[in-house]
């Protein structure tokens, strides 16, 4: 998996579009994977500008995770 290979053993999601499905992977160790997540009103496809509610495909580092936030709480 090439994903995994880019991380090197950090915390990481993965976002399955065709699947509409979110990972959180530490190295390759699922932490917490959700099913049926929303990608945008606009759905998955290359982003032209803030606001076009489309979901960015490609590589994105996550800097933080906000460890007050409810997991629970954003699964519908």
């Amino acid at each position: 998996m090439l994903l995994a290979s880019l991380c090197r053993a950090e915390t990481w999601v993965l976002v399955d579009t065709r699947r509409q499905t979110l990972t959180v992977l530490d190295d390759l160790r699922v932490l917490e994977h959700f099913d049926r997540v929303a990608l945008g009103v606009a759905g998955a496809g290359i982003k032209h500008r803030r606001g076009d509610d489309k979901t960015p495909l490609g590589t994105f580092r996550v800097a933080w995770f906000n460890p007050a936030a409810d997991s629970a709480s954003l699964s519908g």
